[in-house]
């Protein structure tokens, strides 16, 4: 039995990375071209292999901890807004993560700025490769995207020598004016092949994860989305522990329930493109809202179509709003083409939202997650021997729901609550 699957890590970030800045086209691209610039300033010192991995696959992700699109545009946008909560949070999602673990430290202090290094005494081996994302992201934010970029890089290239011994060491700012004086520096790092110039640039390691390790990968980009807002927090979490129930009552290998956990916890990712005004409204969806929300079920497939050792939790966690009237979203696909994983999210997927808490209304009692049950399944929205197996094993099904949330509940307060400091509104929490 297979117990270990095989990912591209360079793939996976990409792809993570995207997403994160898909919400806005202020953000579009930006940890992309961060890590480009920060590989261009990589080639003129010289690092070693690891260290120059290790830059890049954090530059990728270093925003993984502003959880809102409001914080992650304000950040971007220099607004008067402490950094301090995203980079604790982007080490907490990171550190246990098998290889992504040696990033968490360089996303913690990525806004450090060089006074406080030099004032600790802090050897090079310490500052320099959050200083190197630090530097890299300020340049990218201050490239005005409504400009052409040769009207602009002068500028930029002033704002960053006027902050050489304060914000940034002076070593690297001189780095960083060597690899910045042709204008293909700057045409590279607003082209719309980027994606493809890094690729090439930046090796496709193969890494050999355990099921376990492999599983996490699925509960950090859970929280991502769930832990955005108190309303969505504990949903993925329940969704996956329902699913998995369901697959054993399927008879799922154990290989495969593996997969169906990380799917369970993956069936929502696509929400990372939804506005936070429109998973918060206290209140249902009006139609041009819900035509928006409809979107994350194409972005969830999107960012995972085409992932080795994703193939089959892809599948599993787009579809779960197909149905088997060939009337589901995103692609209305047949019966026949929904897949069994699909189909049993679908069912979990339904019985958490029911027995929920939402902004708009209060959680629904037994009788009406059952009777609502029935009903999608005899008229073909949801696979009526899956149905079946789900309402023989109501009371253990939805116990088992009611403690993972309760646990990401736990874990969201001691954890993610504290650092949130916006809402669906876009204010700050005080």
């Amino acid at each position: 039995m297979d117990s270990e699957i095989i990912i591209h890590s360079r793939d996976v970030l990409f792809r993570i990375s995207d997403a994160l800045d898909m919400l806005s086209p202020q953000l579009s691209q930006h940890q992309l071209r961060t890590a480009y610039i920060a590989w261009e300033l990589c080639k003129t010192l010289h690092l070693t292999e690891a260290i120059v991995d290790r830059v890049i696959t954090a530059s990728l992700i270093h925003d993984i901890g502003a959880l809102t699109p409001e914080e992650k545009i304000d950040l971007h946008n220099f607004e008067e807004v402490d950094p301090e909560p995203h980079c604790v949070l982007g080490e907490y999602l990171l550190k246990d993560i098998h290889w992504l673990g040696a990033c968490a430290r360089l996303v913690r202090h990525h806004h450090r700025p060089w006074i406080i290094w030099q004032n600790q005494l802090a050897p090079e081996n310490e500052w320099i490769e959050p200083q190197i994302i630090f530097l890299a992201d300020y340049i990218e934010r201050k490239i005005n995207r409504n400009r052409f970029i040769l009207h602009q890089h002068t500028q930029i290239i002033e704002h960053v020598l006027t902050n050489s011994g304060y914000l940034f060491s002076p070593m690297l700012v001189e780095k960083f004016s060597t690899a910045s004086i042709s204008e293909g520096f700057w045409l590279e790092l607003v082209s719309p092949q980027l994606y493809n110039h890094l690729q090439k640039k930046i090796p496709c390691n193969d890494i050999l994860l355990s099921l376990e390790e492999f599983s996490r990968i699925g509960v950090l980009l859970r929280n991502i989305i769930d832990f955005r807002t108190p309303y969505t927090a504990t949903h993925s979490s329940g969704v996956a522990q329902s699913a998995l129930h369901l697959a054993k009552l399927c008879n799922f290998s154990e290989y495969d329930l593996q997969l169906m956990w990380v799917a369970g916890n993956l069936h929502d990712f696509g929400k990372v493109g939804i506005p936070t005004r429109i998973l918060e409204k206290p209140g249902r969806l009006s139609t041009k809202e819900h035509a928006i929300m409809k979107q994350h079920a194409f972005f969830t497939y999107n960012i995972l179509n085409g992932l080795h050792g994703f193939e089959q939790i892809c599948d599993w966690a787009a579809f779960h709003h197909e149905n088997l009237r060939g009337t589901g979203y995103p692609f209305r696909l047949a019966a026949e083409n929904v897949p069994l994983g699909a189909r049993i999210i679908s069912v979990a997927d339904n019985i958490t939202a029911m027995i929920e808490k939402r902004p708009y209304r209060s959680e629904m009692t037994d009788e009406q997650t059952r009777a609502i049950l029935l009903f999608k399944s005899r008229r073909n929205y949801l696979d009526e021997h899956i149905v079946t197996l789900a309402m023989n094993n109501y009371e253990d099904i939805v116990g088992g729901i009611r403690k993972a949330q309760a646990l990401a509940v736990e874990h969201y307060q001691m954890n993610f609550a504290p650092w949130i400091r916006y809402d669906g509104t876009g204010l700050k929490h005080e």
